[in-house]
């Protein structure tokens, strides 16, 4: 099988020669085009495309997945607005949105409040904080929403967490 330089050089020399004289055939030099087109559309795939097998994200980068981090767990006791989080990983909203799904699985407002919850049932474990407390650490604006959000995180209330843990002394 020819290369593709082989090829190019003997349709340049066919090009040059006039019509009469030229020893390729019309079939053959379809044939030369055909290759050429075939070789150079094969190199162009294995250029742009990736493999197969490989699949590449479109997420956060490890900077602003790091920043991302630090930034909520920071302000886990107040509101946290969106385009905070997106101009911290100085991005657009709706990029920042599709990012962070693409990178933690979840859409910001889901996570945060997961994490919120993580914290809630951690303060819940240490003693001596009532349930109004620790919604206001972890964000939440009473205990009423912050016992919907812990029911609807961990499947059972506060109370019900506390009395299934054996670690923890009813007081």
């Amino acid at each position: 099988m020819q290369n593709m330089s082989e090829i190019a050089a003997s349709s340049q020399r066919a090009a040059h020669v006039p019509h009469q004289q030229s020893t390729m055939s019309s079939t053959s030099w379809k044939d030369a085009t055909a290759k050429t087109t075939d070789c150079s559309s094969e190199e162009q795939e294995s250029v742009d495309s990736p493999p197969s097998n490989q699949q590449f994200r479109y997420g956060l980068m490890r900077w602003q997945t790091t920043k991302i981090l630090a930034f909520i767990e920071n302000n886990l006791h107040r509101q946290i607005k969106l385009f905070e989080l997106a101009s911290q990983c100085r991005l657009s909203v709706s990029h920042f949105g599709r990012a962070f799904k693409e990178t933690f699985g979840s859409s910001p407002y889901q996570f945060v409040l997961r994490k919120r919850m993580e914290r809630a049932r951690t303060l819940l474990l240490e003693e001596g904080y009532s349930l109004s407390q620790i919604a206001l650490e972890c964000g939440m604006c009473d205990q009423s929403h912050f016992t919907r959000a812990f029911r609807g995180t961990f499947g059972k209330s506060p109370g019900a967490f506390l009395r299934a843990d054996p670690g923890h002394s009813a007081s």
